[in-house]
């Protein structure tokens, strides 16, 4: 029996334990040209720059030049995903935002009081 490139023997008992043991998992490797194409703040939303940037702007008025210069926010579905690819799914902004809204609105009721 043949498993990579030594030669086992199938009724060797040595050799069955040996036999085609499937190799050990390496781990995620993270999607390294997403890395450099978004940015992810503190709290996990990604940031992006825009499309329709390159050329041809001459024919945009200023207002949309301005507006496609600032950096947008994904959209949590396609960030989820992209999250995902970049090895960062512990982070969940929705979660930290709730737990940020409910810590203010304990403050202000303490201080109310």
């Amino acid at each position: 029996m043949l498993c990579g490139s030594t030669f086992l023997d199938p009724f060797d008992p040595k050799d069955i334990d040996m036999a085609c043991t499937p190799k050990v998992a390496r781990g995620y490797k993270p999607h390294k040209s997403l890395s450099k194409r978004f940015t992810v703040t503190g709290t996990g939303k990604i940031k992006r720059r825009s499309g329709k940037n390159s050329h041809l702007r001459s024919g945009r008025s200023g207002n949309l030049k301005r507006r496609l210069g600032r950096p947008f926010i994904m959209f949590e579905g396609h960030a989820k995903n992209l999250r995902r690819f970049l090895g960062l799914s512990k982070l969940k902004p929705a979660k930290t935002a709730a737990e940020r809204a409910l810590k203010a609105a304990a403050a202000a009721k303490t201080d109310a009081k």
